[in-house]
């Protein structure tokens, strides 16, 4: 697997994908409404979309989920390409690092109830080891008080236990841990690689 900390640099600004080493080939993107369109995963289980905008130099764009054939974030939320880098790196780090014996055990609503309470409640718990590596909507821009944690429920398996802020626990989406894992990886490399091709205004 190629290492993501390492960048993939990919030619020209038509942001073409190349194979990744070891790895199937990334998605094309294709020009949707005068953006740059790039969706990986199945929006019918979990992916994520990437639009990329200003042409010129291909340094914004717009970044959102798709759960169980739903849109999840803000299609509509400008974002810069180094923003997305910097709410993806850790995700993909923290990959394949979800399991809890304690959280396994729990209830849909308990667990997301004990995340919660564990990186945004006032009392200092230390029942979970590292809770923000269960968390995968760390741009609070992008999702506003809405909330995903995906916690491991058995091999090759989690529960994506979705909820807000405001309302606490909503729903619970199963996820094979692949689907999810490659979307954040897939997408990380793409958006690492892009080439900042200099702007006519320089």
């Amino acid at each position: 697997m190629a290492d993501p900390a390492r960048p993939l640099c990919l030619p020209g600004p038509q942001a073409q994908v190349r194979r990744v080493p070891g790895r199937r080939p990334l998605p094309l993107a294709r020009t949707v409404h005068g953006r740059l369109r790039v969706l990986f995963g199945d929006p019918q289980i979990f992916a994520i979309q990437v639009d990329l905008t200003d042409h010129s130099n291909w340094l914004n764009g717009f970044c959102f989920y798709w759960i169980d054939g739903q849109p999840f974030g803000d299609p509509e939320e400008h974002l810069s390409i180094d923003g997305m880098i910097s709410s993806f790196i850790r995700t993909v780090k923290d990959g394949c690092d979800r399991a809890d014996p304690g959280l396994k055990t729990m209830m849909d609503a308990e667990a997301f109830d004990r995340l919660y309470r564990h990186l945004y409640g006032d009392d200092l718990l230390e029942e979970i080891d590292e809770p923000a590596r269960f968390e995968i909507t760390t741009d609070h821009a992008q999702f506003g008080d809405r909330l995903i944690y995906a916690v491991e429920a058995e091999t090759g398996w989690y529960r994506l236990l979705i909820g807000s802020h405001d309302k606490g626990f909503e729903r619970a989406v199963r996820c094979p841990s692949v689907v999810l894992e490659d979307a954040f990886f897939d997408t990380y490399m793409y958006v690492n690689g892009i080439t900042r091709v200099p702007s006519d205004n320089g």
